[in-house]
């Protein structure tokens, strides 16, 4: 399986790059893994902030190979635990 995770700019903070390594080297054995990290959109004001998103979501859109599965990260939304979301990878195979 190939997994591809789209991250909207660079991560600049020291632990979430070793929280990254560390998860990317768990995942290695599983699937061919590969991180992208796409321009973030710069925001001045808040109330732009739904502008914002929809033009990182366009820039996502169009960094997507044709008939893959994709699923977007959100604080709002389901929360999995590292099993959980284990499992649900291997229900999409």
């Amino acid at each position: 399986m190939k997994l591809t995770i789209f991250c909207m700019g660079k991560t600049r903070e020291r632990f979430i790059q070793e929280g990254i390594g560390k998860y990317t080297r768990y995942l290695k054995p599983y699937a061919d893994l590969e991180i992208k990290e796409l321009k973030e959109e710069k925001i001045a004001d808040l109330k732009d902030a739904p502008f914002v998103r929809k033009k990182e979501a366009d820039r996502i859109f169009k960094a997507l190979p044709k008939n893959v599965f994709f699923a977007a990260l959100d604080e709002r939304e389901q929360e999995f635990t590292s099993h959980e979301f284990a499992a649900f990878i291997n229900g999409l195979l």
